[in-house]
């Protein structure tokens, strides 16, 4: 809860910092795949990844915390999809879950600091910082983040990040705030 904070912050004052490493996004992504297992439980995850490599300039670690905020409200037993493709001068990640969805009213503010939308709040609790952060994080990568969703089929987060021929010429920290 504390980091969760302290990343609102950084994210609200434009100074999310990223340690950025040029690396085969296909294979990080599987890593992190494997790595979150573990906390998911019985939730199956699926991946589609290139054969490929896909070089993007990416804070490892940030990416990992994209990837688990996303797969948090799947329920128990169901599927979690996880499939990367080159897209755009960038790779489009892809994240879809068999969750309870999001309400139609709460897509445009769920990526709003200290939103929750109602189902979320029934089941997880939490202060509604998870997206938020996540947002934070895939701007700071210079990339867009934003999720489809029906009740009770389950959502989809979409995250696009640029890929080198794409980056811009920017600092570490973020330019902005989200």
């Amino acid at each position: 809860m504390v980091n969760d904070l302290l990343d609102t912050s950084r994210v609200e004052l434009g100074r999310l910092s990223l340690v950025r490493e040029t690396l085969d996004l296909g294979q990080l992504v599987a890593k992190i795949v494997d790595e979150v297992r573990p906390a998911l439980g019985d939730r199956r995850i699926i991946t589609t990844l290139p054969t490929a490599p896909l070089s993007v300039s990416v804070d490892r670690n940030r990416l990992a915390q994209v990837v688990q905020n996303a797969a948090k409200f799947s329920p128990s037993s169901s599927r979690i999809e996880v499939t990367l493709r080159e897209e755009a001068n960038g790779a489009h990640i892809v994240l879809a879950d068999e969750g309870v969805g999001i309400a139609p009213a709460d897509l445009p503010k769920l990526f709003n600091r200290f939103f929750q939308a109602k189902r979320a709040r029934e089941r997880k609790g939490g202060l509604g910082l998870g997206l938020y952060i996540t947002k934070g994080i895939v701007d700071a990568h210079g990339g867009r983040l934003w999720a489809e969703s029906v009740p009770d089929v389950g959502s989809t987060f979409h995250v696009w990040l640029p890929g080198l021929a794409a980056m811009p010429s920017q600092p570490a920290e973020m330019s902005g705030a989200a």
